[in-house]
């Protein structure tokens, strides 16, 4: 598969800083902060994130939420991505699956977050779909996805496309690129309820459109 190839490639190679350190990254562990704080996440919450890349960001979610005991649990389709994970996150589980077919229990993830993923997905509502499966009832969801007019400026058109090169890699991912709108009606229709997007903007995003915080 073209884009699983990308991924592998791009994390074989170590090009993967950039992206790992993105500073929306800062914007879901202030919200799972906040949300910690005021007890609408358990201190031994269960974390599942989707797209967890080499687990960067759950390593900070268990090092920048003050008393927590989360129980961490990343998956990625990257084999690449996941070996590292391994390797250097110490105390986080992590498997290398794919997005819409987890494996884990319905009902079994008090908090579920993804950081830049669903929009490579061959079918994000499937992806989503299976996010409202694994989630606890009242539990809540952390996503980023770009969207258009927000994120994007040079188009204006939905649909699948294949990126531009990147340097050095003969592979170009591929991506959804849709409008907010379109993104909110899959949450919807996966049985997800969003918060406004301006509500993120209380959590450091410069870009709160972008950002899709919700419950079950």
């Amino acid at each position: 598969m073209k884009q699983q190839a990308y991924y592998e490639d791009l994390f074989k190679r170590g090009d993967e800083s950039i992206w790992e350190s993105a500073p929306g990254k800062t914007v879901v562990v202030n919200a799972i902060r906040h949300f910690t704080k005021t007890g609408r996440i358990p201190h031994d919450a269960r974390i599942v994130d989707i797209g967890c890349g080499t687990g960067v960001l759950l390593e900070r979610i268990r090092n920048e939420v003050p008393g927590n005991a989360f129980e961490l649990f990343g998956l990625d389709f990257s084999r690449e991505a996941i070996t590292k994970a391994v390797r250097v996150r110490r105390g986080i589980r992590f498997a290398c699956r794919d997005g819409t077919r987890t494996g884990l229990e319905d009902s079994s993830a008090d908090v579920v977050v993804s950081y830049g993923a669903y929009e490579h997905f061959h079918s994000p509502e499937d992806g989503i779909r299976e996010l409202s499966r694994i989630l606890k009832a009242s539990g809540l969801f952390f996503c980023m996805m770009p969207a258009l007019g927000i994120d994007r400026t040079d188009r204006d058109d939905e649909g699948w496309y294949e990126e531009r090169p990147v340097p050095g890699s003969p592979i170009r991912q591929m991506q959804h690129n849709l409008k907010r709108g379109t993104w909110e009606n899959m949450f919807r229709a996966c049985g997800l309820s969003l918060f406004p997007a301006e509500d993120a903007a209380a959590f450091g995003a410069l870009k709160p459109g972008v950002f899709f915080f919700g419950f079950k």
